[in-house]
């Protein structure tokens, strides 16, 4: 390896320690698969090479190549993270600040009602969930913002502050970021090791 690429992997693991600071190359990281086509869980696997896209160095957010160790292909799909031990968790429930689009931005004329099972496009999956308005209101019309609980079908990575959008169908009916997440429910997401 010239003393340029060591150069340029030590950039990257001293961004990455700033983010992470546990995170290493040959370090174990969970593999918790959660996504609408399978649920499968890994206690671990290790990253043996990183690479970073058009970029000397990679910071949280950054799209960047691993190669994983004791992965295959199949394990791995759309929607699905890979994190440190203990750094986040699998949810279901959450509570969120929505904003209902109108017929101009894109949106529907239809209003929201508690009730209302769309598909939540959440960073890269795309899972049904149902959303329940507080108490008292009946129902979110087009232009208006609300805070309500939503509950998704499967579990994934959700953490406060992230922004997802609603689709209803093809068309993206609102938009909304998560302002508490129910950490309550996770124990009962861990999975097994046999992905049940």
């Amino acid at each position: 390896m010239s003393t340029e690429n060591n150069s340029n992997l030590s950039k990257r693991l001293n961004a990455l320690r700033a983010a992470e600071p546990n995170a290493t190359l040959g370090a174990n990281v969970k593999h918790t698969a959660q996504s609408n086509q399978s649920q499968t869980s890994k206690e671990s696997v290790t990253i043996e090479q990183d690479e970073a896209y058009a970029q000397s160095v990679a910071v949280t957010g950054d799209s960047v190549g691993l190669l994983l160790k004791d992965l295959t292909v199949a394990e791995a799909d759309q929607g699905q993270v890979l994190a440190t031990s203990d750094s986040t968790m699998p949810l279901t429930k959450f509570k969120a600040q929505i904003y209902h689009l109108t017929k101009d931005e894109g949106g529907r004329t239809t209003p929201l009602y508690s009730g209302f099972r769309p598909k939540f496009a959440i960073s890269t999956a795309l899972v049904s969930g149902i959303i329940t308005l507080p108490d008292g209101v009946h129902l979110c019309n087009s232009g208006d913002s609300i805070e309500a609980d939503v509950e998704l079908d499967s579990p994934i990575a959700i953490e406060k502050g992230l922004k997802f959008e609603i689709h209803d169908g093809s068309r993206i009916v609102s938009t909304g970021v998560v302002i508490e997440a129910d950490s309550s429910d996770s124990q009962s997401n861990q999975m097994s090791d046999d992905g049940r």
